[in-house]
C-alpha cells in the first residue's frame, strides 16, 4: 500500500489537499501495519481512526475525511462512493477514496481488483489511480486488476469507454476490449466477453496461460486460505487456461486441477491446503 501514496492527486483546494495528504499518510501506515500485525499501533487510537469491517477513517482537522475499505481474502464487498458510483471489490483488494468528492476530478487509489458502475457526469471526470496505470472515464462499466506485487494489470470495459494512461501513452478501449498493462510498459489490446472477467463477482474465474503462482494466489484470495505448495519438477512447466462462471467449491476446483496437472497431489488441513 505504500507505494500508492505517489498516486494521490489534490481533491480540491491547495489548502484541502493539504489535510488530504497528510491523512492519507496516516491511512495508508495504519493499512501498512495492520496487514503485517492484525492489531492497531495503539499510538494511533488518539487520532480518530475508526476500523470496522475492513474500513478504515481518517479524520483531519480540516478538509474532507479519506475513507479506506479494504476487502480480506475469501470476501467480497459492495459500496457505494459519494458521487453514486458503485464499486464492486473483490478480495484481496482496497480503495481510498475522500468522504466527498472535490470540484475537480473525482479520483480513487485502488489496487486489487474490482468493477467499477461509474455515474455519469460529464464535468468531473472519475480518475482509478493504481501503482501500474490510471483509468479515466466519464460514466461506464469496467473491470479493472491491479496487484502492486506483480507490476502488472488489466482493464475489461463492458459499457462506455475508457482511457488508460501509462507511462506517458494513452490507449482508449471500446465495449468488448481488454487492456493487458505489462511490467515491462507495453499495452496490449485484445476482443474479449466482459462477463467471462466479471465471473469473479457470482464466484467464477479466469486463469489464462496461468502458472502455479497465480494458481495459489487465486486460491489464497478467492477461499480465504493459506497455500503451501512444493514446487517440485512437475510444476514448472504448468500452463492452465480455464473459466468458470459460478462458484465451485474448494475440493471440485482442487480435483479439477489435479486433472490438468499430471501428478498433482493435494490435502486440505483446517484452513491450510498442501499442493505436491
Amino acid at each position: 500500500m505504500s507505494n500508492l501514496r505517489n498516486y494521490w492527486d489534490s481533491l480540491s483546494s491547495e489548502a484541502d489537499a493539504v489535510s488530504v495528504e497528510e491523512s492519507l499518510d496516516k491511512v495508508l501506515t495504519t493499512i501498512e501495519r495492520r496487514r503485517r500485525a492484525r492489531i492497531l499501533p495503539p499510538a494511533l487510537l488518539a487520532l480518530a481512526v475508526l476500523i470496522t469491517a475492513g474500513v478504515i477513517t481518517i479524520r483531519p482537522s480540516t478538509g474532507p475525511e479519506l475513507i479506506q475499505c479494504y476487502v480480506p481474502n475469501g470476501q467480497q464487498r459492495q459500496l457505494t462512493l459519494p458521487d453514486g458510483t458503485l464499486v464492486s471489490l473483490g478480495a484481496g483488494s482496497s480503495v481510498v477514496y475522500p468522504e466527498k468528492f472535490g470540484c475537480g476530478n473525482r479520483s480513487v487509489i485502488f489496487s486489487g481488483e474490482a468493477i467499477f458502475e461509474v455515474a455519469k457526469d460529464a464535468r468531473h471526470p472519475f480518475v482509478v489511480r493504481t501503482p501500474c496505470f490510471e483509468v479515466e472515464v466519464l460514466g461506464t462499466v469496467f473491470d479493472i486488476s491491479a496487484w502492486p506485487e506483480l507490476g502488472q494489470g488489466s482493464v475489461v470495459l463492458s459499457e462506455g469507454s475508457v482511457r488508460i494512461r501509462h507511462q506517458g501513452t494513452e490507449t482508449t478501449l471500446v465495449p468488448g476490449q481488454k487492456a493487458d498493462i505489462s511490467r515491462g510498459g507495453s499495452v496490449g489490446i485484445s476482443n474479449v466477453n466482459p462477463s467471462d472477467y466479471m465471473s469473479w463477482n457470482r464466484g467464477g474465474y479466469v486463469l489464462e496461460r496461468a502458472g502455479i503462482d497465480d494458481i495459489i494466489r487465486l486460491l489464497e484470495r478467492t477461499y480465504g486460505v493459506e497455500v503451501r505448495c512444493s514446487y517440485s519438477e512437475k510444476f514448472r512447466t504448468v500452463c492452465i487456461t480455464a473459466r468458470s462462471e459460478t462458484e465451485r467449491p474448494i475440493r471440485e476446483f482442487l480435483t479439477l486441477l489435479a486433472e490438468l496437472i499430471p501428478g498433482m497431489k493435494y490435502e486440505i488441513t483446517d484452513e491450510t491446503i498442501y499442493i505436491y
